[in-house]
């Protein structure tokens, strides 16, 4: 349908002002980021690169210019003038500007379709493509959840076709403060997707700033790159510029020698770094004394300190010092940890309502205007620190009498979020008068939202997990304040405000992240929290669509022994669901949902009878002869996802982990459940692995713990929790039982002690993420696959590596398996031959089939010795992605 419409949609003549902007309401349904605009270089400096940006942007190689420099060299600045000069020239494509301290500009997944957004506006017959996408599918953008998805499904096809076409015009694509996105693994990933982008579409150009070059030497030799690197040492003349050109004004009687004096001066005084002379120049206009504040401003130049950027920081200092008494130290502690620490940058007003039980609105307006040299204010009024180094400063040097606690700030704002919650939430909190239209059709939704939703209350919606699990230490409160709004009416009160601001996903995310600190703090509560979860999940497209049905369809389906349908049934005064028609339970019943984590799709090979046993994203196993390829029996296993997959050795028992972080027992043979699901997790379960015999049993887990199980008894007993510090992704068991190898979302591989459950060792590397692993069962290897495409191959005994990594390309590395005689490695990744888009793997007892799952909803059957593909079984789950 999508490809036989394409010729009409390019057949579309020039759009008119209305229909582009109908074209913009359609594309917000990626949800675009705004951007921050910022300011641009001063008149007169950084000549040298803008000259060679200006030159670049007019050739066609090479395509991606990338500035450097160290924080407060100017960066953001200079990407500031790209972005006008782009856009006078009408060849600005797309832009986004990464913040940390900004959730939305700070999430990597953000990126994309915000750049799709500003590229469907300014090329609109690709603007028309992407539209037509979710007037096909209103749900198209449920399915955009990650990185490669979204570059596939809003880049690949359409700006192909468009190209093949010619219809397709040069434009150039800004992304500022590259490191500030997520972390080092999504940089790298994006940085490899829109490298492809240029690659595909010679027409595209990338404009790139960051504090570094990241590690892209071996990843993108193919891709050619304009280097350039603001430093100390160039930016001298433009500072001095710039105080020639803003001093006067703060002199009573300037003349052209003592202007140009002072500048030098404090160009020498800055270093080279811009912040320092922004700051220095502010902390010049606030003070009452011009030259004794000049004095302190070389002063700060000579005086020790322990840290990088001494002279900036002792800038800092010298600045909260001039506007800060000691005597308001608390009220500027929580002030200032507030802006630094708050997900998102917050207007003085809700700053003070979230403030309201600790200080008057007074205090926070005189303390915010006292900071003032140290903040600055996007167009909205949003309030920001005037840089990351301050924050970077702030927050970790506690040698300074201006050092914020970071875990009683966190604290302090989950408590306000709950405050405000327990205040503000009100069932049909926006008035709304029907449930027969969709909340996308309400055309005074925005206004009711901003009249009726308070910004501390869409703040405290959104983000009050995030403060909870970020405080270090367990807050005595939290106990009753999540029972205020989580195990009554209040719960659908706030998934109502996020149906209506379009946030339901957060709810989610919500939801997991209160479960996984639930698990190591209080883990007798994660079944009753958990509810709240299935119910967003199950309900999940009625919720988004149109809010009244949270009550009218969720609330009424909902099992009638649930928690919340016994806690909340009553605010519908008449039953509207026959109750016969209701189950009593939550069941397991396929529910097709999009994925949240890494796509799984794991498959196994029985040792018995050689069935092929495949777990699907859509909670299915699926039972195959490995011979015919015929489907012999179906399970409908869990919630969500089927993420982990496990034969035990005698072939008749089976285990299955999901998304929905249960563990499930089934016969082989019967395929019926053994036991009630096993609740021990609060997130997705990665991985299993078995002892010798099968008496014991390890469960990964993305919530960072490792679950380590007795099978023999009925049902299997719980041993010991172990505590990992990183995401786990796999997992496997040394050959003689000892050890446990635990390959982790980050540079680290660990090894416990199965006796003990004591950690060994971490073996460290530098290539990022383990996706892969396994253990030879004939030596003492271990050989694990990164998210880079590298294989380490290990010593178990020496911990250290056997010979040089083995690079396999850019794409990471899906699933790794020795042979059973240990003589050959067996590795998948998604561009690798005849193995592309294979994500897991599985061989068979005669060591002469492999069995692989892939991403396209394929189980195949190789032979290893030919390399030939004997069985193909396509379409063999709803595979969404």
């Amino acid at each position: 349908m999508y490809i036989k419409n394409l010729n009409k949609i390019l057949e579309f003549p020039h759009l008119r002002k209305d229909e582009i902007k109908n074209l913009q309401t359609k594309l917000k349904d990626l949800q675009p980021v705004h951007f921050i605009q910022g300011t641009s270089c001063l008149s007169g400096t950084r000549k040298e690169v803008l000259q060679m940006i200006y030159t670049w942007k007019k050739n066609t190689s090479p395509q991606v210019f990338w500035l450097t420099g160290i924080a407060g060299t100017g960066k953001s600045t200079v990407a500031e003038s790209v972005f006008r000069m782009l856009s006078e020239h009408h060849l600005l494509g797309g832009y986004f500007t990464c913040k940390r301290d900004y959730a939305a500009l700070h999430n990597p997944l953000n990126v994309l379709p915000t750049i799709c957004y500003h590229l469907g506006i300014s090329n609109p017959q690709y603007g028309q493509l992407i539209a037509r996408r979710f007037d096909e599918n209103a749900s198209f953008g449920m399915g955009l959840g990650h990185l490669q998805t979204q570059f596939e499904e809003l880049f690949v096809w359409p700006i192909k076709h468009l190209v093949a076409h010619e219809l397709f015009k040069s434009q150039c694509i800004v992304i500022d403060a590259l490191n500030e996105c997520g972390s080092e693994d999504d940089q790298l990933i994006l940085l490899h997707l829109l490298f492809k982008l240029v690659q595909m579409c010679p027409l595209v150009k990338i404009f790139i700033t960051s504090q570094n070059m990241l590690n892209v030497s071996q990843s993108f030799d193919a891709v050619s790159i304009l280097r350039y690197e603001l430093t100390p040492s160039n930016s001298w003349d433009d500072i001095l510029l710039y105080f020639q050109t803003h001093l006067p004004s703060l002199l009573a009687t300037p003349s052209k020698d003592n202007i140009l004096n002072i500048s030098s001066l404090m160009a020498d005084c800055s270093k080279g770094l811009f912040i320092w002379a922004e700051t220095a120049y502010m902390f010049l206009k606030a003070s009452p004394d011009f030259q004794t504040a000049i004095k302190q401003l070389i002063h700060t130049e000579n005086k020790g300190s322990p840290y990088a950027n001494m002279h900036l920081h002792q800038l800092y200092d010298l600045v909260l010092a001039q506007v800060i008494p000691d005597a308001e130290l608390q009220s500027y502690e929580y002030i200032m940890g507030f802006i630094i620490l708050s997900k998102e940058p917050l207007p003085i007003a809700t700053l003070s309502s979230l403030l309201y039980s600790t200080l008057s609105g007074n205090v926070v307006l005189n303390t915010v205007k006292a900071l003032q040299p140290l903040l600055c204010t996007d167009s909205s009024g949003h309030l920001q620190i005037i840089h990351p180094s301050l924050a970077e400063y702030l927050l970790a040097a506690e040698s300074t009498k201006y050092h914020i606690n970071v875990d009683m700030i966190h604290s302090a704002l989950f408590q306000q979020s709950m405050y405000t919650m327990v205040k503000q939430l009100r069932f049909n909190i926006c008035h709304l008068e029907t449930s027969y239209i969709k909340n996308s059709d309400i055309g005074d939704l925005h206004a009711k939202i901003q009249d009726f939703i308070s910004p501390e209350l869409q703040y405290a919606c959104l983000y009050w997990s995030h403060h909870l699990i970020s405080c270090e230490s367990t807050n005595v409160q939290s106990d009753h304040l999540l029972k205020a709004v989580f195990v009554n009416v209040k719960t659908l009160m706030w998934i109502e405000c996020l149906s209506l601001l379009n946030k339901v996903y957060h709810g989610i995310h919500s939801i997991k992240k209160l479960l996984q600190w639930l698990s190591v703090i209080n883990p007798g509560q994660v079944l009753e929290f958990y509810e709240v979860y299935y119910f967003i999940y199950k309900f999940y497209i009625p919720i988004g669509t149109s809010t009244p049905h949270i009550y009218l369809s969720a609330l009424s389906f909902a099992p009638s022994q649930s928690i919340i349908s016994r806690r909340c049934s009553y605010i519908l005064p008449v039953p509207l669901i026959e109750p016969s028609m209701i189950n009593k339970q939550w069941q397991a019943n396929g529910l097709l949902f999009p994925s949240y984590t890494s796509s799984v799709f794991p498959v196994k090979i029985s040792p018995k009878n050689n069935l092929i046993y495949s777990g699907s994203s859509d909670g299915t196993i699926v039972i195959w002869d490995s011979y015919t390829g015929e489907s012999v029996a179906s399970i409908s296993a869990h919630e969500c996802g089927v993420t982990a997959l496990l034969l035990t050795q005698d072939g008749d028992m089976m285990i299955s982990g999901s998304d929905d972080a249960t563990i499930r027992f089934w016969d082989a043979n019967t395929y019926q459940a053994v036991y009630q699901p096993l609740y021990c997790h609060s997130s997705t379960i990665t991985s299993f692995v078995v002892n010798i015999n099968g008496s014991i049993l390890c469960c990964g887990s993305r919530d960072r713990t490792i679950s380590i199980w007795k099978t023999s008894d009925n049902p299997p007993l719980l041993l010991q929790i172990l505590q990992c510090s990183y995401i786990i992704r796999s997992l496997a068991i040394s050959t003689d039982d000892k050890y446990i190898i635990c390959g982790t979302l980050s540079h680290v591989l660990q090894i416990w002690d199965l006796d003990s459950y004591e950690k060994v060792v971490d073996l460290e590397h530098k290539h990022k993420s383990i996706t892969a692993l396994a253990v030879s069962p004939t030596t003492n290897h271990i050989a694990c696959g990164t998210v880079r495409g590298y294989v380490l191959i290990w010593n178990l005994e020496t911990h250290h590596l056997v010979h040089t990594p083995l690079y396999l390309g850019p794409s990471g590395i899906n699933d790794i398996l020795f042979t059973q005689n240990g003589g050959y490695l067996i590795i998948s990744t998604e561009d690798l031959g005849i193995m592309k888009e294979i994500t897991c793997l599985s061989l068979s007892s005669d060591n002469k089939r492999i069995v692989s799952g892939s991403r396209g909803s394929t189980v195949e059957v190789w032979d290893i010795n030919s390399k030939v593909c004997l069985k193909k079984q396509k379409y063999a789950h709803s595979v969404i992605l």
